[in-house]
């Protein structure tokens, strides 16, 4: 395979570019691999004529919003149930943990960290008239995935099936974001001080 293509498939925030790539790639060389690549990739993203959706993003903001309700205190098996569903939607739960999953949560990694960075609600306070500093924003992001792939996964014990992509998650932030690496270290000694 064409690692020209692949580099580009896999770094693309664009679901529309990779959209392209993938169909490209596939009309060129129907290997198995490719069409396990397409069935992950439409398994990740539904399209529609309305809409489109990232079930990898879906998944994590959905139990973000689960675990931050009243709803989550006052139902805890519902809780868990939802976990579970969700962690089937971003492949946590009931899929071969293989390359190809690895690379694509690489990208999802890449992209929530991009959007998080670049959106002016997530990046600011007050009504998004003021910015988080550089530090603050990096510090949300990396509650963010702590919260995502430690505290969440813990509440229905699949702290271990996390575990992949936690390192996934963490590789990409100190990646992504300026100064990464310190932020990181930055943020788990205030983890480790609780």
């Amino acid at each position: 395979m064409n690692d020209k293509w692949l580099k580009e498939y896999y770094s693309s925030k664009d679901l529309f570019t990779r959209k392209e790539l993938i169909e490209e790639a596939i009309k060129d060389n129907p290997s198995e691999e490719l069409k396990e690549m397409y069935k992950l990739f439409e398994h990740r993203y539904n399209f529609s004529e309305k809409n489109t959706v990232d079930n990898f993003v879906a998944a994590w903001l959905t139990m973000r919003m689960y675990t931050n309700s009243s709803f989550f205190s006052a139902n805890i098996n519902k809780a868990e149930q939802e976990i579970y569903e969700e962690s089937k939607r971003l492949c946590v739960l009931e899929h071969e943990i293989n390359d190809i999953l690895i690379k694509e949560w690489h990208n999802f990694g890449a992209f929530y960290i991009y959007t998080c960075l670049n959106s002016r609600t997530y990046g600011s306070r007050f009504l998004t008239y003021f910015r988080l500093k550089e530090e603050e924003l990096a510090l949300k992001i990396a509650e963010d995935i702590d919260y995502g792939t430690r505290a969440i996964p813990s509440i229905a014990n699949l702290k271990e099936e996390y575990k992949i992509l936690r390192e996934i998650m963490i590789e990409e932030y100190k990646k992504e974001i300026n100064n990464g690496e310190i932020y990181w270290q930055k943020y788990e000694s205030t983890i480790n001080e609780k």
